[in-house]
């Protein structure tokens, strides 16, 4: 079974369709719009057969290998499935850009019309579910992309006929799930970073910035996709959020950027070495940040919790993001218990300015088995906390 063979049961059960009779279950599954749905029920639809004919283990399995989150409403207990690292693609898109972006898609024919194969072709079949795929065309990286699927069989996409006389009507496609980048990246700019990381072998630009025009597909390095998607986060933050990124990989290119935020800190011969000390504690939550941050938030807003020993101290705006100013101002942080720190710090919840929590879709489960309250008001925020809330809302919080 495969995550399509699921999305079509999740479908059905939407509709209202019930072929056997439907008993509440304890486990569920989470789908990709944050709704819940039953488990073995889901399961059972999938494959076509009545519930009591399978075993919740076996439905739990299958999930998981699809991708899925699951949690049990009874106990709270939640599974994740086993995330392999992604790898990184780099397409460079010509005529087809604007068809493939918009359809959410990549193809490629199998061959060419006289029978040649290509090494690019080839790779559509390599790429895997949850991969990374940099969109290049016209001179600029303007797409980051995730994998939603591997890949199928597919007839030439309606809209491609000028390209036909070319290319083999059938060939390889794999759906994407695309983002536009709001500002998008000149690899030009960033030569130093960029070309001691690109493949000696099949690479998708030359030395010289400029992309290889013959190539379609190319497999890239981790470093280099690493790279990418730093930059993009960089410049269009905004654009970057709605990416389904595993939350690995976005704690990995944060730590990245504040590994270098720190050196330069650290480097800084401008900067006093009790300065240098109070912002680099800053980044963990710790020193003079953690002391002006509860002298304004005496207590976690979402627990009630006072106790010093049991809260975090939690930038509103990332620390990486900030000025030096700002890395220190009280009115940028939270005091947080842990568990709320985390969906605060990874934008899973945020604030109104009244105080009201707003809660991600896909986070409402979680934030329900934690005992907290979606409805609770935590009391108005100051003014300069607004600030820093209208930030976090615009670039951290999911859907």
């Amino acid at each position: 079974m495969n995550r399509s063979d699921f999305e079509a049961a999740i479908s059905q059960f939407k509709q209202g369709h019930r072929p056997w009779t439907f008993v509440k279950p304890d486990w569920h599954l989470v789908a990709a719009d944050g709704e819940i749905y039953p488990l073995k029920y889901i399961y059972a639809m999938a494959r076509g057969i009545d519930p009591v004919e399978t075993h919740t283990d076996m439905a739990q399995v299958a999930a998981l290998d699809a991708g899925y989150e699951l949690t049990n409403l009874k106990n709270s207990q939640s599974k994740s499935p086993l995330r392999r690292p992604p790898n990184y693609w780099w397409v460079i898109h010509k005529r087809t850009y604007k068809l493939e972006i918009q359809r959410g898609f990549i193809w490629s024919p199998k061959t060419n019309r006289d029978g040649g194969r290509s090494e690019a072709y080839e790779s559509m079949k390599k790429i895997r579910r949850g991969d990374v795929v940099i969109s290049y065309s016209n001179t600029k990286v303007r797409a980051i992309g995730i994998a939603r699927g591997d890949y199928t069989e597919a007839p030439i996409p309606d809209g491609y006929e000028s390209e036909s006389d070319y290319w083999d009507t059938l060939g390889w496609q794999v759906p994407i799930q695309w983002a536009l980048l709001s500002d998008a990246i000149r690899p030009k700019q960033y030569l130093d970073r960029i070309v001691p990381l690109l493949p000696t072998k099949y690479s998708p630009l030359r030395d010289t910035g400029d992309g290889n025009q013959g190539r379609y597909l190319s497999s890239i390095s981790e470093e280099l996709g690493l790279v990418i998607l730093d930059i993009s986060k960089n410049k269009s933050p905004e654009s970057f959020k709605s990416l389904p990124i595993p939350i690995e990989l976005e704690e990995e290119i944060d730590r990245r950027v504040e590994d270098r935020q720190e050196s330069a800190i650290s480097n800084n011969s401008e900067l006093l070495e009790t300065e240098k000390k109070q912002l680099i504690n800053a980044r963990i939550g710790q020193g003079k940040f953690r002391s002006n941050t509860y002298a304004v938030e005496p207590k976690c807003r979402l627990t009630d919790v006072s106790d010093l020993d049991f809260l975090n101290a939690s930038h509103i705006k990332p620390w990486k993001d900030c000025s030096n100013q700002e890395r220190l101002d009280g009115s940028n942080g939270l005091m947080l218990a842990p568990h709320v720190d985390r969906l605060f710090d990874r934008g899973w919840i945020s604030f109104e300015d009244n105080g009201d929590v707003i809660v991600s879709k896909r986070a409402m489960p979680v934030f329900r088995a934690w005992g907290l309250s979606e409805t609770k008001n935590t009391g108005e925020f100051t003014a300069p906390q607004r600030v820093f809330l209208s930030y976090h809302r615009r670039v951290l919080l999911k859907s």
